[in-house]
Protein backbone atom coordinates (compact mmCIF):
# COMPACT_ATOMS: atom_id res chain seq x y z
CA UNK A 1 0.00 0.00 0.00
CA UNK A 2 1.18 3.34 -1.05
CA UNK A 3 1.79 5.86 2.08
CA UNK A 4 0.14 9.04 1.87
CA UNK A 5 2.76 11.64 -0.03
CA UNK A 6 2.85 8.64 -2.42
CA UNK A 7 -1.03 8.48 -3.08
CA UNK A 8 -2.35 11.01 -6.34
CA UNK A 9 -4.94 13.20 -4.82
CA UNK A 10 -8.03 11.63 -6.62
CA UNK A 11 -7.08 8.95 -5.02
CA UNK A 12 -6.75 10.24 -1.81
CA UNK A 13 -10.18 12.19 -2.32
CA UNK A 14 -11.71 8.85 -2.80
CA UNK A 15 -10.37 7.27 0.00
CA UNK A 16 -12.11 10.12 2.58
CA UNK A 17 -15.28 10.20 0.49
CA UNK A 18 -15.24 6.57 1.19
CA UNK A 19 -14.38 7.60 5.27
CA UNK A 20 -17.50 10.23 4.88
CA UNK A 21 -20.27 8.35 3.58
CA UNK A 22 -19.93 5.72 6.17
CA UNK A 23 -20.28 8.48 8.38
CA UNK A 24 -22.99 9.70 6.83
CA UNK A 25 -24.62 6.46 7.32
CA UNK A 26 -24.26 6.04 10.69
CA UNK A 27 -25.15 8.70 11.20
CA UNK A 28 -28.64 8.25 9.42
CA UNK A 29 -28.67 4.71 11.04
CA UNK A 30 -28.22 6.55 14.23
CA UNK A 31 -31.04 9.47 13.29
CA UNK A 32 -33.50 6.52 12.31
CA UNK A 33 -33.35 4.73 16.04
CA UNK A 34 -33.49 8.45 17.80
CA UNK A 35 -36.66 8.96 15.58
CA UNK A 36 -37.93 5.28 16.29
CA UNK A 37 -37.42 5.87 20.28
CA UNK A 38 -39.01 9.22 20.07
CA UNK A 39 -42.13 7.90 18.82
CA UNK A 40 -42.12 5.39 20.95
CA UNK A 41 -41.46 7.51 23.97
CA UNK A 42 -44.67 9.90 22.50
CA UNK A 43 -46.79 6.64 22.09
CA UNK A 44 -46.38 6.11 26.21
CA UNK A 45 -46.46 9.21 27.03
CA UNK A 46 -49.92 9.59 25.40
CA UNK A 47 -50.85 5.84 27.15
CA UNK A 48 -50.12 7.31 30.58
CA UNK A 49 -51.63 10.98 29.83
CA UNK A 50 -54.74 9.09 29.13
CA UNK A 51 -54.72 6.87 32.43
CA UNK A 52 -54.24 9.90 34.19
CA UNK A 53 -57.22 11.63 32.09
CA UNK A 54 -59.28 8.92 33.01
CA UNK A 55 -58.41 8.24 36.85
CA UNK A 56 -58.98 12.67 37.28
CA UNK A 57 -62.39 11.47 35.32
CA UNK A 58 -63.03 8.98 37.71
CA UNK A 59 -62.00 10.70 41.05
CA UNK A 60 -64.25 13.60 40.33
CA UNK A 61 -67.37 11.37 39.70
CA UNK A 62 -66.45 9.77 43.03
CA UNK A 63 -65.85 13.29 44.78
CA UNK A 64 -69.45 14.59 43.43
CA UNK A 65 -70.93 11.32 44.53
CA UNK A 66 -69.53 11.95 47.84
CA UNK A 67 -70.86 15.49 48.20
CA UNK A 68 -74.48 14.47 46.86
CA UNK A 69 -74.11 11.54 49.74
CA UNK A 70 -72.89 13.94 52.69
CA UNK A 71 -75.82 16.26 52.33
CA UNK A 72 -78.31 13.47 51.94
CA UNK A 73 -76.95 12.64 55.35
CA UNK A 74 -77.46 15.81 56.78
Amino acid sequence: METNRQQKPYELLAEENGMLLGEVETAREASQITASLVVNQFVKLEEVMKRLEEMLSAEEHLKDELAVKLKEAV
